[in-house]
């Protein structure tokens, strides 16, 4: 997948996109939600880290290996509960058994 770095707002990730590659929204503070459709089947490491704007991480309905948790704000792999991304102010499951690369390096973590 091809990111333009000018990206604002919204973002649409095309349907029939198999693979998000790693940091392929990074840094980009223009960005507030990601939607993700039902055909990725891989999605790399850091997908949003330093975009601090986004707020709603939505995966499609029917992807067999992405869920954006019950609030749309986070995203895990889910056929090994892996922490991939997520937004702010998130209270994290008890079912998730990895946490990926600096999913909290930008975040101000609350117990």
């Amino acid at each position: 997948m091809y990111v333009d770095k000018s990206l604002s707002g919204e973002v649409y990730v095309c349907r029939g996109t198999r693979l998000i590659a790693s940091c392929a929204l990074c840094n980009n503070k223009k960005i507030t939600a990601v939607h993700i459709p039902s055909t990725v089947e891989y999605i790399g490491e850091g997908l949003i880290f330093g975009s601090t704007n986004v707020s709603q991480i939505v995966v499609e309905e029917g992807n067999e290996r992405y869920s954006s948790g019950a609030n749309s704000n986070m995203l895990v792999n889910t056929e090994d509960m892996k922490l991939i991304a997520l937004c702010e102010d998130v209270e994290m499951p008890n079912d998730i058994k990895i946490i990926g690369k600096g999913v909290f390096a930008e975040h101000s973590l609350k117990s």
